[in-house]
């Protein structure tokens, strides 16, 4: 959401709806390229996402998937690939100091199904072949634990313990599919409008207006998810916290009483 309201959305509005005239830098550094890093990073942090899930089910056990290193560079994988990605709308930038104006002149058949590759379709397929692994791996993990249990009623708390570890990874990949189709909802609408009005299938209005708004909200909306999918640990915080305050404060008072 920082990364969105710095780098796209500030740019945005200052410039375009507040009138700031534009100079060279501002035009080439902060909105030719760094205001399209946003779009390619909030996408493939979703594409890293799932395939970590899809590692962690894979090896489970895996030292590296739990320490530091793996998980900054995670994080960071998804943010050079943004930059990466971002390279071609910061080549074809263009500014002129006469006029004062600042715009991408990218030819626009070729960035438009770039975009379509990048941000659409190669996204859903490396996730969509994540979910397919993920889904074949647990199908074969509940089979096996149905023969065991059959065959041997001893180790209970670890065949528990394996179940609570299960249900959580269960969650997670929840988790991470809403999250999925939240972004498809929120960027599918734009990509699809513009390849219509390119072919003058559609005429430009108010309603591509909307849908252009709609894409960054998607940034809005993970967030949301991620609340609502650990609701119960934020109670479970809150509580200790309520607690502990109430423990102090009864402490306190009975020191004060002797």
């Amino acid at each position: 959401i920082f990364a969105w309201g710095m780098l796209f959305v500030l740019p945005e509005t200052l410039f375009n709806w507040f009138d700031v005239s534009w100079n060279p830098y501002a035009c080439y550094i902060l909105y030719v390229y760094f205001s399209m890093v946003p779009f390619y990073v909030s996408t493939y942090a979703i594409v890293v996402l799932s395939i970590d899930r899809a590692y962690v089910i894979l090896k489970p056990f895996a030292s590296a998937s739990k320490g530091k290193i793996y998980r900054y560079g995670m994080a960071m994988s998804s943010w050079m690939i943004g930059c990466i990605l971002a390279i071609p709308y910061g080549v074809f930038g263009t500014y002129s100091e006469e006029e004062v104006y600042c715009l991408h002149e990218a030819p626009s058949l070729v960035m438009l199904y770039l975009d379509l590759c990048t941000i659409i379709i190669i996204p859903l397929m490396i996730i969509s072949v994540c979910y397919i692994i993920i889904i074949i791996k647990l199908c074969e993990r509940k089979r096996f634990e149905i023969i065991l249990n059959k065959d041997s009623d001893d180790d209970c708390d670890i065949d528990v313990k394996h179940q609570a570890t299960t249900k959580a990874k269960v969650r997670t990949i929840k988790l991470v599919c809403v999250v999925f189709f939240a972004y498809i909802i929120c960027w599918s609408p734009i990509t699809i409008a513009a390849i219509m009005i390119h072919h003058n299938l559609a005429q430009y209005g108010l309603w591509f207006v909307v849908l252009y708004m709609l894409a960054p909200l998607n940034s809005l909306v993970n967030p949301l998810v991620f609340l609502i999918f650990n609701q119960k640990m934020f109670r479970h915080k809150k509580k200790k916290g309520f607690n502990r305050t109430t423990f102090d404060a009864e402490t306190q008072r009975v020191t004060l009483c002797s």
